[in-house]
């Protein structure tokens, strides 16, 4: 059996979603390959969407998966050549605009390959982890949602919120993070503000 890292994250239809990790796959072998699924319905990751990046065959791959299949029932893949070297750490960002189905792969801030899905699912439940062939390591995962430029940032509190616990003598009970993709397709470093 294989390892199933996942965590629930309610993602719905209306909003463009920025998932973001850096990885490395190292291990012995011809077909290593490691990325995650976002957008997911649940942990058993039956539909919805992974990137996956391959150090042997140099592409960078995204599905979308239908009933557990990328090649039937509406499931479907793209494949693109990108150098992706094993034992080197990788920034990799995937951009999932729901209206409009579009996903883009980022693999260290260069668009590496894109999938247009023309009937996307309306809402995600899960974001996996998922690697085969190979040992990964992942550090510095983050999902955002993307907002207008003047919008007013607010976190709810609670089990189910932004923040899980409220702050307890004045010290901090959380971080909010912006990242901006500018215009000239250049990605800025994050911007943190500590909250109470």
């Amino acid at each position: 059996t294989s390892t199933n890292l996942h965590r629930t994250l309610h993602q719905q239809r209306g909003y463009t979603y920025l998932y973001h990790a850096k990885m490395k796959i190292t291990g012995e072998g011809s077909n290593r390959r490691a990325g995650f699924y976002f957008f997911t319905d649940n942990a058993e990751r039956q539909n919805g969407y992974m990137v996956f990046i391959r150090p042997d065959q140099n592409t960078a791959q995204l599905y979308k998966y239908v009933n557990g299949s990328y090649s039937e029932n509406g499931g479907t893949y793209t494949s693109l050549s990108y150098t992706i070297n094993a034992g080197q750490w990788y920034d990799i960002k995937i951009t999932f605009d729901t209206n409009t189905g579009k996903s883009t792969c980022y693999v260290d801030d260069i668009v590496a390959v894109t999938l247009t899905d023309s009937n996307p699912f309306t809402s995600g439940e899960c974001f996996s982890l998922r690697s085969a062939g190979c040992n990964t390591e992942y550090k510095d995962i983050y999902v955002s949602r993307l907002r207008s430029n003047n919008a007013n940032l607010t976190a709810t509190i609670g089990e189910n919120g932004d923040i899980r616990t409220e702050s307890e003598n004045g010290s901090y009970a959380g971080r909010i993070r912006t990242i901006l993709l500018g215009n000239n397709g250049m990605w800025s470093d994050y911007f943190e503000k500590d909250v109470k």
